[in-house]
This record gives structure tokens, sequence and C-alpha cells, in this order.
């Protein structure tokens, strides 16, 4: 064991600093998290999994964007087989109004990892950001179709459909919310407020009046 450390501290880093950092975040001291990295780094600026771990914090904590951004480009260069520095880049050039470069960066975080949850519904995001609603429904409607448990990506669904003005998707989207005891209540006022703002008055009133029974 001694050995090992002596060895670290000449070599570089010590194999305990990431492990170190990631406690301390999980103790929400940031700084001392970010402090342990950024020694980390100085002893051994080649360490990857340390510069990924330090640009995350770096967007968590709102760090200077344009460095985030230089910095997270050089993680994924490091690690191109990385879907995490992919997916983190994207973030910070989001963050910069990169949107081209952000989706670019998505796309291949789920080139390596085609299950990787966060990035694909972030794509979905910036998809519908930037009014590509229909590629945006078409990702929330594949995640959802794989998650059904998921309420709040089907809610989202629900936005874009509405944005896209499918109404009818939205309406049919929003019964089956209906139906999920998490989501009913939610479900049921923007059901009567879809019927309202398209004037179907009486289906509101029928299912405002159906709210107030209990229901097993």
């Amino acid at each position: 064991m001694w050995l090992i450390l002596i060895a670290a501290f000449f070599v570089g880093a010590s194999p305990d600093a990431v492990a170190q950092a990631l406690a301390f975040e999980a103790a929400h001291d940031d700084a001392r998290a970010t402090a342990v990295l950024m020694d980390a780094l100085t002893r051994d600026p080649s360490w990857s999994l340390a510069r990924l771990e330090l640009g995350r914090l770096l967007l968590k904590t709102g760090g200077d964007a344009e460095r985030v951004f230089h910095h997270l480009d050089l993680v994924r260069s490091l690690v191109p087989e990385n879907p995490r520095a992919h997916y983190f880049f994207a973030l910070a050039a989001d963050e910069l109004g990169q949107t081209e470069v952000a989706e670019g960066a998505l796309n291949v975080a789920l080139s390596l990892r085609a299950d990787f949850a966060e990035a694909e519904l972030r794509r979905a995001a910036l998809l519908e950001t930037r009014g590509q609603l229909g590629e945006a429904i078409q990702t929330y409607g594949a995640f959802v179709h794989r998650h059904p448990d998921d309420v709040r990506v089907r809610f989202r669904l629900v936005a874009a459909l509405e944005r896209a003005s499918e109404l009818k998707g939205a309406e049919r989207e929003l019964r089956a919310l209906t139906h999920v005891k998490s989501a009913r209540v939610l479900a049921t006022r923007q059901l009567i407020d879809l019927y309202e703002r398209t004037c179907r008055h009486r289906e509101a009133q029928a299912l405002d009046g159906a709210k107030a029974k209990p229901r097993a």
C-alpha cells in the first residue's frame, strides 16, 4: 500500500483523488471537490478521468463558460470513446449558444451509447428549443415507448405536441396520463385547460365534475 502511495506521489496524482472529490461533492462541498481535482491535474495533466469530473463540476457550479467549453473539448479529445465526455461538452456548448455543436456532440455520445438517457433527452430538448418539433416529438415518443413509467418525460411530450399544434396527440397523451395515479391530478388539469382553449367547454365541465369524485 505504501509503495503505491509513494509511487503516486512521484508519478502524479493520488489514485484516490477522484473518489475523494466525489465524496466532498456528496457532502455538498463542491469547492473542496474542485480543489482536489485541480490539484490532481497539476500533478498529472493527462489524467482524463479527473479532467472529466472537473469539467462536470465546473458546469454544475457555473464556472466560466468559455473556460469550461475548452476544458471539456480537451477531455473529449483525450477520451473520444467516452460518451460522457461528449455529453458534458455538449452541455458546455449549449451554454455558449452553440446549439449545432451541442447537437453534434450529443449525436456522438448516443452513437457510443445508445441507451444514454440524459443525452437522448437533452437532444430532444435542444431540438425543441430550435423549433425542430417533429424530431423532438419523435425522440420523446421513442423514449416514452421504452420508459412508459417516466411521467416527467410524458408531460414533456405533451408540451411538445401542443407547441406543434398536434392537439389530438396531446389530448391522447393527457387522457392516458389521467390513468396514472401519480400524474392524474396534473394531467386532468391540463386536459381541462386544453378543452377550454379549444372551446370544448362541455367536455371541460364534465371532466372538472368527474375530477371531484374519488377514484380507486
